[in-house]
């Protein structure tokens, strides 16, 4: 073989190792065992779907002791390891081939040597096209509390005082008001928001509690659900009477901007609830509710129509920890 025959040979041999460490999958490497420092990690990793829908980028801040990256991905949930690994020499990488149907999560380390990695940075999660990733809408932590007013007239503050695991799940307990029964709310990892109320007991009657979902902040505008319970109402001699309920729920504005007495809010949803009650004893009642709940702020209005009668609860204030 000829000098330059070996040379060309050299060339060809040190591309296609280049082009197999970079855009090739490898297998999932353990982490191995390092102590603090001795590897540093990725920093603000972030991943976003391109113009392109069927390709996503991920990007990471660098240090000086990293000399290259892993990236690992697969669908939204899959467990670490299992995934699809690719090496990187710079600090990026595109992913094509992408489904827009599916959400997909990105595991980012890096490579000190050639045995010392650092801890894997993750989930970055890019969703679904079109689906939109839940929030904080209802800030949830003791001592939170909201005052509204009605005409100008303050009333007592929904104020957090307490937890209580119900069935596996943290609840936030609401202080007692008077005339009303106990409220107790938690947020399910998708975005749902549980709006739960114990049993009512008045002077002489007690109503039975419910729990419905109040709020679904992943949902584009014009997504509906429904609610449906009964609810029984026992009263000092009477029989027990049940009455069937429905509420159904609709998103109606997504990223609206709301003035009220505590401030101007952006990043607003407002659902709309149409409570719907039946009864062998009592005609159809009919209840319109719209609640605004403001992206790290929680609710900041609600306006309530029944039978024509509108009254309309504006924050004043709140309090967040």
């Amino acid at each position: 073989m000829t000098a330059m025959n070996f040379l060309r040979t050299l060339m060809i041999a040190m591309t296609m190792v280049f082009f197999s460490c970079e855009d090739e999958p490898v297998e999932p490497q353990p982490a191995q065992p390092v102590s603090a420092g001795t590897c540093s990690e990725p920093e603000n990793v972030t991943a976003t779907r391109s113009t392109n829908t069927s390709m996503a980028t991920v990007l990471w801040d660098t240090n000086a002791d990293q000399h290259s990256w892993q990236v690992q991905y697969g669908n939204s949930g899959f467990a670490l390891g299992s995934g699809t690994t690719f090496y990187s020499n710079a600090a990026s990488k595109i992913f094509t081939g992408l489904s827009e149907n599916a959400g997909y999560d990105f595991y980012v380390r890096s490579v000190c040597s050639a045995n010392q990695y650092s801890e894997w940075i993750g989930p970055i999660t890019i969703p679904p096209l079109g689906v939109i990733t839940t929030d904080e809408y209802w800030p949830m932590a003791l001592q939170n509390q909201w005052i509204f007013s009605i005409d100008n007239n303050n009333e007592l503050p929904w104020k957090i005082v307490g937890t209580e695991i119900i069935n596996d799940n943290t609840y936030y307990i609401f202080q007692l008001i008077d005339g009303e029964p106990r409220r107790k709310i938690r947020k399910s990892a998708v975005g749902d928001y549980f709006d739960l109320y114990e049993d009512y007991t008045g002077l002489d009657y007690t109503i039975s509690g419910n729990e419905t979902i109040i709020l679904k902040d992943y949902l584009p505008i014009n997504s509906s659900w429904t609610n449906t319970y009964i609810e029984t109402t026992t009263e000092m001699g009477l029989p027990p009477e049940n009455s069937n309920v429905e509420i159904v729920s609709t998103i109606t504005e997504r990223d609206a901007s709301l003035t009220v007495p505590g401030g101007t809010f952006n990043n607003v949803i407002v659902v709309k609830r149409v409570k719907t009650v039946t009864s062998l004893s009592a005609p159809t009642a009919i209840t319109v509710t719209k609640y605004w709940f403001a992206k790290n702020h929680g609710p900041i209005q609600i306006e309530t129509d029944e039978d024509g009668v509108i009254t309309t609860e504006k924050l004043t204030a709140h309090i967040l920890y």
